[in-house]
């Protein structure tokens, strides 16, 4: 679908409830790691801002002043790092919340996609909220990755499209909200 001249892209809930996670093929020189260090949140950081083009550098400052929270033992934020030959590759987050866990930013370096990387990061964080006894794992996605999740056990809650419009002319003259670049009515 089209509106206003701009393609629609749609995105999908996903939720995973205690099971049993399926085994995943060695990937070889894969490390999963959970990052604990300043230097392991900085190749995070690095591998999470590669996902633009280009790279987006605000992330690093993000994290960097983040640190002091995320490399506390108690934050409910878990990072995880994917090292193929001692390089990071992939990167995920979990988010710890009482009986809940959000898994976001799943993300693999693109010379390094389809070959399991991200499937891998996705499972060290659900094995992760299993092991805390958490029964129930949360994330939105695209299409593209639909797949990859469906493989892991997560089944679809809904999916919803976001679209871009041109013109707004329901809100009250002045009143428009943004967040990165869809307008919301």
């Amino acid at each position: 679908m089209i509106m206003a001249g701009r393609p629609q892209s749609t995105s999908w809930a996903w939720r995973w409830s205690y099971g049993i996670l399926p085994k995943l093929e060695s990937l070889g020189d894969l490390t999963v790691r959970r990052v604990t260090c300043a230097e392991e949140l900085t190749d995070f950081a690095g591998v999470f801002a590669a996902n633009w083009e280009p790279p987006d550098p605000p992330v690093f400052g993000f994290y960097q002043s983040a640190a002091p929270l995320l490399l506390q033992d108690q934050c409910p934020m878990k990072l995880f790092l994917g090292y193929l030959d001692d390089e990071p590759v992939a990167s995920s987050e979990l988010f710890l919340t009482g009986r809940i866990a959000g898994l976001y930013s799943v993300c693999t370096r693109r010379a390094c996609r389809e070959r399991g990387i991200g499937s891998a990061l996705t499972w060290t964080a659900l094995d992760d909220a299993r092991r805390r006894g958490i029964p129930t794992a949360v994330l939105q996605s695209s299409d593209r990755e639909r797949g990859m999740y469906t493989r892991l056990g997560f089944n679809a809650c809904c999916n919803f499209a976001d679209s871009l419009r041109a013109e707004i002319d329901s809100l009250p003259a002045g009143l428009s909200f943004q967040a990165s670049g869809t307008e919301w009515i």
